[in-house]
Parts: C-alpha cells; structure tokens; sequence
C-alpha cells in the first residue's frame, strides 16, 4: 500500500518499458485478509517469528485502514482479499 516517491518512479518506468510491476506481499502477510484484528491479538503469529514482530509493530495502527478496506470489499461484495489485490493491480 506504499505509494511513495520511490513507488511511483518505479511504477513509470515499468510502463515505460511495458514491464508488468507486481505487488510483494499484497495481502500483508495476512494482515489485509481481514483474519486479524488490531484489537485481538491473540490470533497474530507468535514471537520470535518475525512475523509476529511485524504484526505487533503494524496491527496497533491498522484499524483505521482494515476499517475502509472492510467497507469497500462489502460495498462490492469482495472479500478485503479481493479489495487488496485489486488495489495493487489498479
């Protein structure tokens, strides 16, 4: 979901050499499925993984973003899955 300076640069050169960009990790390692939730953190992955690192590093603040993509995927009748991987193609 970074749409930096970097980001952008990147995506116009693609285009510019009709290179297809694709997204790393366009679910979030799970965090954009709509399966976790910044207020229950009993089902993150568990430390030391890194990934429970991440998740408790990024979830505490991802409420408000989980919230529009949930809203968006229903008004569409999408799972946020769907929502995420969409926003990444467009």
């Amino acid at each position: 979901l970074s749409r930096g300076k970097l980001q952008r640069d990147c995506k116009a050169a693609c285009d510019d050499l009709g290179v297809t960009m694709i997204a790393y990790s366009p679910l979030g390692l799970g965090m954009l499925t709509g399966s976790y939730s910044p207020n229950e953190r009993g089902n993150y992955p568990r430390l030391p993984n890194p990934r429970g690192i991440l998740f408790d590093k990024v979830m505490p603040g991802a409420g408000p973003l989980l919230e529009t993509m949930r809203e968006v995927a229903d008004g569409r009748n999408k799972t946020m899955s769907q929502a995420a991987i969409n926003y990444c193609i467009t």
